[in-house]
């Protein structure tokens, strides 16, 4: 397993929009995919219930753990869940 600590950096935390593109990149990859965190502990990253129930505030951070054992697929998998953490510019 391979993991990494994210920090939420969108102004309104962890919402609905990113939970549920993580929920979704999640579904889509063939490995399975955790989040952990210290109250709530380690559950499968694509219940979107789970991930809204953190309440994770801007600064706040998340960890991501991949069960797959190609480094290459874990680091494409993180870079995805950066972009879909990074805060989003309307307009």
């Amino acid at each position: 397993m391979i993991a990494r600590n994210f920090q939420v950096v969108d102004q309104n935390g962890l919402h609905a929009v990113p939970a549920q593109m993580l929920a979704k990149l999640v579904k889509g990859v063939d490995f399975k995919v955790f989040a952990e965190d210290p109250v709530a502990g380690r559950f499968p990253a694509d219940n979107l219930l789970m991930l809204m129930s953190l309440k994770v505030h801007q600064g706040g951070h998340i960890r991501i753990i991949v069960d797959t054992p190609d480094a290459g697929d874990a680091e494409f998998f993180f870079e995805e869940v950066q972009n879909i953490l990074l805060p989003k510019r309307l307009g």
